[in-house]
C-alpha cells in the first residue's frame, strides 16, 4: 500500500467509487507481492490506523453488543509442553507472529454506531512468564487449573484490547504450560493452523536464516470482500431461501433442565474417540462413497439426533473456512462463516443413502458459502432469541489440524482439556488421529444438560461412526446404539415434555 493509500480510513475506503477501490486493492496486492523479504521487524512502530471490518467481523461485533463481555467467543489453547523449551526463543517467535499478522494487533472501535478496526504497532514482550516451580505438586496443579479457568473466563475488551494473550506457566525443569487466548473476531479455527505453523517456523530460528513473504494484510481482504461479493450475494440468498424454507424452529433434545430465558453461556466438555476397530471400515467409507471425515461425522451426528429427538428434519450448523483464494491461506484472521446443513431423514434411509444425502447438502452449502450468516437470519425472519441461537442449536466442526501437531524441536505438545463456556446447546469438534480415525470433544450448555447425558451422547456418537463403518447397507433406524452409551432405541418415542423438569439452578 502506498503511503497515500495507507492513510485512508475505513469510512473513506467504503465511500470510494468501486473502480477506485478496486485500483487501491490491486495496488495493495502488487505492493505486497513485491515485498518478498524477511518477516517484518516486530519492534518497528508504523503508527496506528483505521481499516474496515470484514462482514464476519461485523457479525461478531453485533453479537458483542447483544451480550457485552461474552466469553463464549474466546478461543483458548492450553498446551502442555514437555521437553527442553527455549523460553527466550519462544517469546521472540510470538513477537514475530504478532508483528507479521495485523489481525493480532487490531482492536474494534465504534463511531456513530458503526464499527471499524484500529491496527496498532507491534511491540515486543507479548509473552508473560509465571514461574510455579517453587510450589509443591498439588499447588502447581491447582494453580495451572486456576490459570486455565481464568484464561477462559476473562473477557476481551474489543475497544481497548489487546485481543490476543499469551502466558507461559513454568511447572518443572522440562515442563511448562502455554496458555493462548484470542477473540474470535481476530482469528478462526483455520488461523490456529497458521499460528502453529508460524510458531514452529520462527521458534526454529528461521527468521534469521530464511526469507519469508509477508502475508496478505487482513484489512485488504476485508475491503476486497465487499467488491468481490457485489452481485453474488443475491444469487446465494435465493439458494438459502429455498434450502431453508419451513425450517423447524428448534430441536426437541432431551434436556435435563428447563431452558432459561437468558443464556448464561456456561459450558463443559466431554471427550470421545472412534474405536480402533473401526479404522479399516472408516477409510473404506471415505473411499467407497467419496466423502470426507467431516461428512461421515455429520451423518453420524444427524443419526443420533434423530434417535434423541424423534425428528426427521434436522439442522446442524458448521463453520466454513471461507478462504476461497490462495493468498488467504497464510493469514491469521476471521474468515469463517456459519452454514446451516439441513438433513432430512426417513424410515427407509440406509447408511449409504444418508452419506449420499449428506454429501449433496454439504457441497451445495459450500457453493453458496459467502452469504453472511447474520444476513441469512434476518432474511428468514428469525429474530434473535436470548434463550438460544438462531437456525440451529447443535454445531459440528472438524479440524484438519490439531495443536498437538505443533513442532517444537525436542518437545512434546499436548492439548489440555478445557471447560467453562458454550455458544450452543451442543457443539461437537473433531479432528484426525495418527491412526486415521477421529477423536474430539462435545461441548454443551450446563444450563441444559447434566454431564451423564452428554457422556452418553458422546459415546453414542463414537458408536454410530463405528456402526456405519461396519455396515453401510444397514437402515439408519436399525444402526445399533446400545453399547457404552446405553440403549436409545426408545428415546424418540418418549414425550420429553410430560414431566416437570427442574431449572439448572435446582439440584
Amino acid at each position: 500500500m502506498t503511503s497515500a493509500d495507507a492513510t485512508l480510513t475505513s469510512a473513506e475506503l467504503t465511500a470510494l467509487d468501486p473502480r477506485r477501490l478496486e485500483l487501491v486493492l490491486r495496488r495493495c496486492e502488487a505492493d505486497r507481492r513485491s515485498r518478498v523479504a524477511r518477516a517484518p521487524e516486530p519492534h518497528a512502530s508504523t503508527g496506528t490506523y483505521e481499516v474496515p471490518l470484514s462482514l464476519g467481523q461485523e457479525r461478531l461485533w453485533l453479537a458483542e453488543q447483544f451480550a457485552p463481555g461474552n466469553t463464549s467467543y474466546n478461543i483458548t489453547l492450553p498446551l502442555r509442553i514437555q521437553g527442553p523449551l527455549d523460553i527466550p526463543t519462544l517469546s521472540s517467535a510470538l513477537d514475530w507472529i504478532v508483528a507479521r499478522h495485523e489481525a493480532l494487533r487490531t482492536t474494534i472501535i465504534s463511531r456513530s454506531g458503526r464499527p471499524y478496526g484500529r491496527i496498532h504497532p507491534a511491540h515486543p514482550g507479548v509473552l508473560r512468564v509465571l514461574d510455579l516451580r517453587g510450589l509443591d505438586e498439588k499447588q502447581r496443579e491447582d494453580s495451572v487449573r486456576q490459570r486455565i479457568a481464568e484464561n477462559i473466563s476473562t473477557p476481551f475488551d474489543l475497544e481497548q484490547g489487546p485481543l490476543f494473550r499469551a502466558q507461559l506457566l513454568r511447572t518443572a525443569a522440562r515442563e511448562a504450560v502455554l496458555l493462548l487466548a484470542v477473540h474470535h473476531i481476530t482469528a478462526d479455527n483455520f488461523s490456529i493452523r497458521v499460528f502453529c505453523r508460524d510458531l514452529a517456523f520462527f521458534y526454529a530460528g528461521a527468521q534469521g536464516t530464511e526469507e519469508v513473504g509477508d502475508p496478505l494484510p487482513y484489512s485488504v481482504f476485508a475491503s476486497r470482500q465487499r467488491v468481490e461479493l457485489a452481485g453474488v450475494l443475491d444469487r446465494q440468498a435465493q439458494y438459502w431461501l429455498r434450502e431453508l424454507e419451513e425450517l423447524p424452529g428448534s430441536l426437541a433434545l432431551p434436556y435435563d433442565y428447563l431452558r432459561p430465558v437468558e443464556r448464561s453461556f456456561r459450558g463443559a466438555q466431554v471427550r470421545f474417540r472412534v474405536p480402533t476397530s473401526a479404522r479399516v471400515g472408516f477409510k473404506q467409507l471415505q473411499t467407497r462413497h467419496d466423502v470426507t471425515p467431516f461428512m461421515i461425522m455429520l451423518a453420524a451426528l444427524t443419526l443420533i439426533l434423530q434417535r434423541y429427538t424423534g425428528q426427521d428434519d434436522l439442522a446442524v450448523g458448521t463453520d466454513v473456512a471461507n478462504r476461497t483464494s490462495a493468498d488467504t491461506e497464510d493469514v491469521i484472521g476471521f474468515f469463517a462463516n456459519q452454514l446451516v446443513l439441513r438433513i432430512r431423514m426417513d424410515d427407509h434411509l440406509t447408511v449409504t443413502e444418508l452419506l449420499r444425502r449428506t454429501k449433496s447438502v454439504c457441497l451445495g452449502a459450500y457453493e453458496h458459502q459467502d452469504l453472511p450468516f447474520q444476513q441469512l437470519v434476518s432474511m428468514l425472519g428469525r429474530d434473535r432469541d436470548s434463550s438460544h441461537s438462531p437456525l440451529f442449536q447443535v454445531k459440528l466442526g472438524y479440524l484438519q489440524f490439531s495443536p498437538e501437531q505443533l513442532d517444537l524441536p525436542g518437545c512434546t505438545v499436548t492439548l489440555m482439556p478445557t471447560e467453562g463456556t458454550a455458544k450452543f446447546d451442543i457443539e461437537v469438534t473433531s479432528w484426525p488421529t495418527a491412526d486415521g480415525l477421529v477423536e474430539g470433544s462435545l461441548e454443551y450448555a450446563t444450563d441444559l444438560f447434566v454431564p451423564e447425558t452428554m457422556r452418553r451422547m458422546s459415546d453414542h456418537l463414537a458408536e454410530a461412526v463405528a456402526a456405519m463403518a461396519a455396515d453401510d447397507t444397514a437402515k439408519v433406524l436399525h444402526v445399533p446404539l446400545s453399547g457404552a452409551g446405553g440403549d436409545v432405541t426408545a428415546v424418540n418415542q418418549q414425550d420429553m415434555f410430560d414431566f416437570e423438569r427442574p431449572s439448572a439452578s435446582q439440584p
